[in-house]
């Protein structure tokens, strides 16, 4: 059995690369000879743009080779409902509280977004697998990952959306939990039932917070892993100058640019810190590296300080940081305040 999980592509005509996305995942998923598509929410941005664009899905989303199940999102919720027709390979999983789904060696129990909790449904919910096939619940949902704010879930303020838990999923019953509404990247979750969670991300950059390249859940005999995309992303490259030379900085950037497709990388460059050479000659390098590649822009956050690294009384307490035995994250952290103690008093005329 082979199924491609995608979720959050926010279609939208403004933004037409979104549907570009769109077509490439369902490229991959008949070269790659899916049983299956699901889409875990958030096919479109809002559920005006559900009307506008769906006379133009039907071409695309009819005689595929698999059929193509989604869930309504909190941004769609509306969207997918009974008479709309989105083309003859397309199967909304719109019936609340949830709607089955049942595929050759597959169940799919999808639950359209609601506000409020999943707790009271989930009694049910553990009722519904079925034996000798691979079950899958597909959400669209908050979880409190570590490391992660509110911003990875889009642009949706402070609100949770469907929270779940590991606490509220235990013992679910279902081999995969497939969910959508985590945008910035693939993650996946064991439970300790032995079921996993898997967030797919978005399969094109909504925002700059969506960083690195695209990709989708594929699953093969029931094993989960992430498949990149040749769709539109954003990279930020950030690097700092203090204590460092210039032209080390730069190679650093120039590499790690060249990883990054300027057809589809919306490339943000970043350089801050504290410089001993001429402004005007990094700030002419930079722009002369972002002038060779499209979608390429330059913060320059960077200071020249060459003359204060003369300073007799700054390199006696440099001397001193040097010889002290830290690590070397302090260390840089100490000299950062240096220079920054050094800038500012410069700045106010003191020395």
């Amino acid at each position: 059995m082979k199924i491609l999980h995608t979720a959050d592509v926010h279609l939208h005509q403004d933004h037409p690369r979104r549907l570009e996305a769109l077509k490439k995942v369902l490229q991959l998923a008949t070269e790659k000879g899916a049983d299956l598509v699901l889409i875990a929410g958030d096919l479109f941005d809002n559920d005006n743009q559900a009307q506008q664009l769906r006379p133009q899905l039907r071409s695309f989303l009819s005689d595929l080779p698999f059929p193509v199940l989604a869930i309504p999102g909190n941004h769609d919720q509306h969207a997918l409902g009974q008479g709309t027709h989105y083309g003859k390979s397309f199967k909304p999983l719109a019936n609340k509280p949830y709607e089955i789904f049942d595929h050759d060696q597959c169940r799919v129990v999808g639950v359209p977004y609601f506000e409020g909790s999943l707790a009271p449904l989930l009694p049910e919910l553990r009722q519904l697998p079925k034996e000798g096939v691979l079950n899958i619940l597909m959400l669209h949902c908050t979880w409190a990952l570590p490391n992660f704010t509110d911003r990875d879930y889009g642009d949706e303020g402070h609100g949770r959306y469907l929270p779940v838990t590991e606490q509220l999923l235990k013992e679910n019953g279902f081999d995969l939990v497939l969910a959508g509404h985590f945008h910035t990247t693939y993650i996946v979750r064991e439970l300790p039932c032995g079921s996993r969670f898997v967030y797919s991300g978005s399969p094109i950059s909504i925002t700059s917070r969506e960083q690195g390249r695209r990709s989708v859940n594929w699953i093969e005999d029931g094993q989960c892993q992430p498949l990149e995309l040749d769709t539109d992303y954003h990279q930020t490259i950030a690097r700092s100058l203090t204590g460092r030379q210039w032209e080390e900085v730069l190679a650093e950037i120039e590499k790690n640019a060249a990883d990054h497709p300027d057809y589809i990388c919306q490339l943000l460059i970043q350089v801050d810190g504290y410089a001993p050479g001429s402004e005007q000659d990094i700030h002419r390098e930079l722009e002369k590296l972002a002038s060779g590649r499209n979608n390429t822009t330059v913060e320059h956050l960077y200071r020249g300080v060459g003359s204060l690294l003369d300073d007799k009384l700054y390199k006696r307490i440099k001397q001193s940081l040097d010889a002290a035995e830290t690590d070397e994250r302090l260390a840089q952290q100490a000299h950062n305040m240096l220079l920054e103690a050094f800038v500012r008093q410069a700045g106010e005329g003191n020395r």
